[in-house]
């Protein structure tokens, strides 16, 4: 009886030792860990920017008879290729004179890109491609009213610029003042007028007086006549 007693004993405390290793166990935190790291890393941009550069305004005063001109050219400071547009916004000052003068454009010197209205003005020349150009020429129809002598025309040239390629996300806005006046012209074009003299010649070129000569000029569409 003492024998089964302490036996019993015995066998609840292993058991009871036992318990509480488990549960000592199943209170521990431990987990494995490692952390590496690299410090030559870089993260680069791409950027979409450019910028317009300009010597001159519009020049000289416009006339029937007298054009002006600009030359606007476009610098790539971005790294991204794009294309572009380039229209005309914010007519001021006479706006009579902004819808009477007409616009001829040219694209690095090569052929015409627009013949129209100067208010109308709007164009897609594509992909840019680096450095570009533009040459500018406004003009007045030969029978222009008077009453557009010595006015000015305001406005802005506005160069847009989206990426190229399928994620459109980089752009840019670019744009540029500028001013055309006009001067005073004659109520009447001269029609005939001396264009060339020769009075003095050289040996090269025959002996005197044979080879003098003078040299009018028309600037009309029909014929003068002139006898006496």
């Amino acid at each position: 009886m003492f024998k089964s007693l302490i036996k019993i004993l015995s066998i609840l405390l292993i058991v009871g030792l036992n318990w509480g290793g488990l549960s000592a166990i199943s209170s521990t935190i431990a987990y494995f860990n490692d952390q590496e790291g690299y410090q030559s890393n870089a993260i680069v941009t791409a950027t979409l920017d450019f910028h317009l550069t300009s010597a001159s305004d519009f020049s000289p005063e416009v006339t029937p008879t007298q054009t002006a001109s600009r030359t606007i050219s476009l610098v790539n400071d971005g790294s991204l290729g794009f294309r572009y547009q380039v229209r005309l916004e914010q007519f001021s000052g006479d706006l009579d004179l902004c819808n009477a003068l007409d616009l001829v454009a040219n694209l690095d010197g090569g052929a015409v890109e627009y013949t129209g209205d100067l208010t109308a003005f709007s164009y897609d020349p594509g992909e840019f491609s680096d450095p570009e150009s533009w040459q500018f020429t406004a003009s007045l129809p030969s029978d222009a009213a008077r009453s557009l002598e010595n006015k000015t025309c305001n406005f802005k040239f506005i160069f847009e610029a989206i990426q190229l390629g399928e994620c459109v996300g980089f752009s840019d806005v670019e744009e540029i003042d500028n001013t055309i006046t006009t001067g005073k012209w004659p109520s009447e074009l001269p029609k005939l007028v001396i264009n060339k003299v020769y009075y003095d010649v050289d040996a090269r070129h025959g002996s005197q007086p044979a080879n003098e000569w003078v040299e009018l000029y028309n600037n009309t569409d029909a014929a003068i006549d002139i006898n006496d």
